[in-house]
């Protein structure tokens, strides 16, 4: 299985509302199911999309929203604003999901990549993220840190939690399974 990651195209754009929705509303329970199959992001304008692509098909996704470019909601989720104020500035990955069948066949490792790859050229040094529950000890591998305890939202538990570049270059995932990925 081939898998090429690219920024998505106004065309794959309906692939990823519909993944968004079967993941975060079918799946999760985070959000109310919509009759259409389809969940656009609130700041779907101005987040950067890559999408993970099998025989041309859209398989993943990855939103991230650049510092500055609108709110981040993650910062919401933390009741502390002094927390919430020394991370003026940072990154939000948005969304992050694999079709089903996809899952545990590099897909999301490939994503990450490419996200971490673009923090790098746009000189973003921190990202925070909004992570699931039951993938809270994937991203902790990778070198995130939990900013709050969880918090309950729709039919899931989510986990504010921050990655900074250095960590993340310095993580057990970055070095091991990832490392590994690039010399493919």
């Amino acid at each position: 299985m081939k898998c090429t990651v690219e920024i998505a195209s106004p065309e794959d754009m309906i692939s990823v509302w519909a993944l968004n929705h079967r993941v975060y509303c079918e799946e999760l329970g985070q959000h109310a199911l919509d009759p259409s199959g389809s969940k656009v992001d609130r700041m779907h304008s101005v987040g950067v999309f890559f999408v993970a692509k099998v025989d041309g098909s859209v398989v993943g996704m990855l939103s991230i929203t650049p510092p500055g470019a609108g709110g981040v909601s993650t910062l919401g989720r933390i009741s502390s604003s002094m927390l919430r104020n020394s991370l003026h500035g940072v990154a939000e990955i948005r969304l992050l999901a694999v079709e089903r069948r996809y899952r545990a066949k590099g897909i999301y490792d490939a994503l990450m990549l490419a996200v971490m790859g673009y923090c790098s050229l746009n000189k973003i040094d921190r990202v925070v993220i909004s992570a699931i529950g039951r993938q809270y000890r994937l991203y902790t591998l990778m070198g995130f840190k939990v900013l709050c305890g969880p918090i309950k939202e729709g039919g899931c538990e989510i986990r504010p939690m921050l990655l900074t570049r250095s960590d993340f270059e310095a993580s057990v995932y970055r070095k091991g399974r990832l490392a590994s990925m690039e010399r493919k």
